[in-house]
């Protein structure tokens, strides 16, 4: 009796554990994701604004970090948030017969919201995913200028912030139930149209101090329209996820 009943117990624990190991794993409610990214930006108007000097390095390429939480409302159906920094490669050019050496910075914070779609391949470890994301860009900028003939450098110092939407597309490579990495692309469009001087610049010629902006100014174009900073262009990157 007692060989018979652990033959039973036996028995029952070895299908426990295959029923078990047949399981689907639980359900992923969170999945949070950090993306590394190229990236690049259009800059249509102020690559127009450098291209009238020489010795010129216009905007382009630039590298980006994001973050999401998302969460499930159904198993392929995921809503977030979504934030990041975009950093451009600084632009340069000589104006004045290379008198005046002007260095330009840009960045961009995107904080947004959207929802996403994720397609589970069947019987492989891979997913699709597809989504619309949109909020707002906190766009800075900076141009510095270095006056040789002055011996004098300052820096103008300017932000701005607009509406600002992306469309994501993601193939997920599963580690493991509850990690993936990725490989993602996309593209954004976040047209800031008004950049703001941050605070008073002043330089000074022989002791005397001369303004080279007030704060509340906007950056202009020399033909004096608002000069638009223009941060669309493509992301292309990889990136890991987890699932809660």
């Amino acid at each position: 009796m007692k060989k018979f009943l652990a033959t039973i117990l036996l028995a029952g624990a070895l299908v426990s554990s295959a029923c078990a190991a047949d399981a689907p794993a639980p359900a992923q409610l969170t999945r949070f994701t950090v993306d590394v990214d190229y990236t690049t930006a259009a800059f249509g108007a102020v690559n127009s604004e450098l291209n009238k000097g020489t010795n010129v390095t216009v905007f382009g390429g630039g590298v980006a970090g994001y973050a999401n939480l998302d969460l499930a409302l159904l198993p392929i159906l995921l809503v977030g948030v979504r934030g990041g920094y975009m950093y451009c490669m600084p632009a340069a050019a000589d104006y004045v017969f290379g008198a005046l050496k002007e260095t330009d910075n840009a960045s961009l914070v995107p904080l947004e919201v959207g929802v996403s779609v994720n397609l589970e391949m069947p019987s492989m470890p891979v997913s699709v995913m597809a989504g619309v994301y949109g909020g707002y860009g906190l766009a800075n900028a900076s141009y510095k200028i270095d006056n040789t003939v002055l011996s004098q450098t300052y820096t103008q110092a300017y932000s701005g912030q607009s509406v600002i939407g992306e469309i994501l597309a993601a193939i997920n490579f599963k580690l493991s139930p509850g990690m993936s990495l990725n490989i993602n692309g996309g593209y954004r469009v976040a047209k800031i149209a008004k950049m703001t001087l941050n605070e008073d610049v002043n330089y000074t010629v022989l002791g005397v101090p001369v303004s080279a902006g007030k704060k509340g100014d906007v950056s202009k174009d020399s033909s004096g329209n608002n000069l638009e900073y223009d941060f669309s262009g493509l992301n292309i990157g990889a990136g890991i996820s987890m699932g809660f």
